[in-house]
């Protein structure tokens, strides 16, 4: 005998084909049940739910658009009705739009995420619809057309890829970069977020960046969400479960560290990139022609002191330095130093809704009071971007922010823009006088160039 173990002998013993056939066998069966239990919970979840496509197309260009060309009546749980969603040709909410504009015609393109795709209310209750016709009224020596951007899930950053890749090739005189204080802040980051979209960082020099894209995993994504509704289904069980989660262990969603006035190292790098998109976006646009503002959608958080408070309970050792106001002050300092007009709707809401409640459902802005706006708050939305555009608004150094702080209903309470016109008509009576010289058949760009000067 040579000392060797009998087990060993036994372990070593080579694998024969009857016993690669029972594996082969029980794979199969391991496979067959697994389909079989995808194909029931597909159906289950088709029988038995009101699950719909999301209707995003995961895209490796802009990062994401709606389904080109859809339109049918969707059952929207948030609002607890169908609503008539149409997507143009491009993917995004509204109407089709030459890409060639016409003579005559003036352009407003909004970027945004949901907040301006509003896809819980009916188009002609959405902030860009309702603005388009305010202008129309307002200006009729030209003819306005407001092109709505808006897609769920985007961000300053991604906004600035979709306006060199899709927007600016309809010519927008305008261009309003939505900036939503509810997620825009973390969004905008890949260090507080994950979801897949496109990012940008910065090098060492400060110069953008944009971060590599994955168009595999979009490409998988969108067939997932096209053709299975389980998986859509899991996707919005798993987001709400997670939610629910967080809310119950206390903890904030990265979202909400905007409000903080002590910053984490990564929130700090937050608002350093969004500062940096905001300029190259700008840059970018009056390279073309146009002009450029950043228009900062209040979230309920900052209207309504209950739910506020419920953020500053989770806080733990950061909630003293947890303040409504803080949004608008950072991103207000921001845009004043840069030199990039902006618009804060803050005081507008609170004006809106005095109580500061969401228990008094007659003061609701917000879908559900704190979700996406309502036909209520897309209104009074479009109320405020239509005095922006067409009326002088202060111009206020950041210190000045600071000390305009006051009670609730007070006017001085939080600057409405930090938007200055010498003209005294506002950014509208820059594009108005441009649409003029246009039809009279003057060179466009050499009067914004001039224009521009002014300010």
């Amino acid at each position: 005998m040579d000392g060797r173990d009998s087990s060993d002998t036994k372990s070593a013993r080579p694998i024969g084909p009857s016993r690669l056939r029972r594996l082969a066998k029980k794979l199969a069966l391991l496979a067959c049940t697994l389909l079989v239990m995808a194909v029931c919970a597909e159906v289950a979840v088709r029988l038995l739910t009101d699950t719909v496509p999301p209707l995003i197309v995961k895209d490796p260009v802009v990062g994401r658009h709606y389904e080109p060309g859809f339109e049918s009546r969707v059952y929207v749980a948030e609002s607890d009705r169908k609503i008539l969603l149409r997507f143009n040709d491009v993917g995004f909410r509204g109407p089709n739009r030459p890409i060639k504009k016409p003579d005559g015609v003036c352009r407003v393109a909004v970027l945004g995420d949901s907040m301006i795709a509003s896809v819980a209310v009916e188009e002609e209750d959405t902030m860009v619809c309702r603005l388009e016709k305010m202008l129309n009224r307002s200006h009729p020596q030209v003819k306005w057309e407001v092109l709505n951007f808006g897609v769920s899930g985007s961000s300053p950053g991604q906004e600035l890829v979709l306006y060199r890749e899709l927007v600016r090739r309809f010519d927008p005189d305008v261009v309003l970069c939505a900036y939503f204080v509810g997620n825009d802040l973390a969004d905008n980051s890949s260090r507080l977020s994950n979801n897949p979209r496109i990012y940008f960082d910065m090098d060492e020099a400060g110069k953008l960046q944009q971060l590599p894209f994955s168009a595999e995993r979009a490409n998988v994504s969108y067939y997932l969400n096209r053709y299975s509704r389980f998986y859509v289904w899991q996707k919005q069980a798993v987001n709400h479960t997670r939610h629910n989660v967080l809310k119950q262990a206390g903890m904030l969603v990265p979202g909400q560290w905007i409000f903080s006035r002590k910053e984490t190292p990564d929130v700090a790098h937050a608002w350093r990139l969004t500062d940096t998109i905001h300029r190259e976006f700008q840059r970018e646009v009056i390279g073309r022609g146009g002009q450029f503002a950043v228009v900062m959608i209040p979230s309920a958080w900052q209207i309504y002191e209950d739910v506020f408070q419920e953020v500053v309970d989770r806080a733990g050792e950061f909630a003293p330095h947890f303040d409504q106001d803080y949004p608008d002050e950072r991103l207000g300092e921001l845009c004043r130093q840069s030199g990039v007009p902006l618009l804060s709707m803050t005081d507008d809401f609170r004006k809106a809704a005095p109580g500061g409640t969401t228990k008094e459902k007659q003061q609701w802005l917000f879908l559900r009071g704190t979700g996406h706006f309502n036909e209520r708050g897309g209104e009074l939305a479009a109320k405020a971007v239509h005095r922006f555009l067409t009326t002088e608004s202060s111009h206020l150094a950041p210190q000045d922010v600071a000390s305009s702080r006051g009670a609730r209903g007070n006017t001085n309470t939080l600057p409405n823009s930090y938007w200055h016109s010498p003209t005294g008509h506002g950014m509208i009576g820059v594009v108005c006088g441009l649409a003029n010289t246009r039809v009279q058949g003057l060179d466009r760009r050499s009067w914004v160039r001039e224009a521009i000067d002014h300010f």
